[in-house]
């Protein structure tokens, strides 16, 4: 006995189709998915997913070209460090205001969403814990030299034949007795 529905929606009539042809042809409806399901198995080893941004980006783009050099020279486009270095050494106080009007500058370009200065405790923290394992990275080769000769053999032995010399306030990384300040020197002289 068939069933007769009264269907006015020509979407309900559709699948209304659909769901008795499937009803009537079980075992090809199972056997096409099957079929599916081993071709999509077979295709899927040969599509290539591209994780990389870069790859996401239009490549004639100039922001895609400026990108594609700003990684090439720093290497990740998470942190950028701007180092200040004083050319005669001694203090770097008086960069204060000048990191101040940089940190300004920078951030009026709108290519940064926050800048972590120096002064901000959690900040140096963070900073020191991305930069310090990294820190060789930055070094110009005759730096690179220099410190591989300190810490060769013989000038270990050295440094610490003038250490014995000196009095063991003086070495490093002890409290003076009259500012009480930690020493930046290292034992090694790096």
């Amino acid at each position: 006995m068939k069933k007769i529905f009264l269907l006015k929606d020509p979407r309900e009539k559709i699948f209304h189709r659909i769901a008795a042809f499937a009803c009537r042809n079980y075992r090809q409806v199972i056997g096409g998915a099957l079929i599916l399901a081993v071709l999509s198995g077979f295709l899927i080893t040969r599509l290539n997913l591209q994780s990389d941004v870069l790859n996401l980006l239009p490549s004639n783009a100039p922001a895609t070209g400026a990108f594609v050099t700003f990684l090439k020279d720093f290497g990740s486009s998470d942190s950028l460090f701007i180092v200040l270095e004083r050319q005669s050494g001694g203090e770097v106080e008086s960069f204060g205001p000048f990191a101040e009007v940089l940190a300004r500058r920078l951030m009026g370009t709108g290519e940064f969403s926050e800048i972590h200065g120096r002064l901000d405790p959690a900040a140096r923290e963070k900073i020191a814990e991305e930069f310090i394992p990294k820190a060789l990275l930055y070094l110009s080769a005759e730096d690179l030299k220099e410190i591989a000769a300190k810490l060769e053999d013989e000038a270990i032995r050295g440094r610490i034949r003038e250490l014995k010399k000196k009095p063991p306030f003086a070495a490093g990384r002890l409290h003076h007795p009259t500012n009480g300040r930690r020493s930046s020197r290292s034992y090694v002289g790096l």
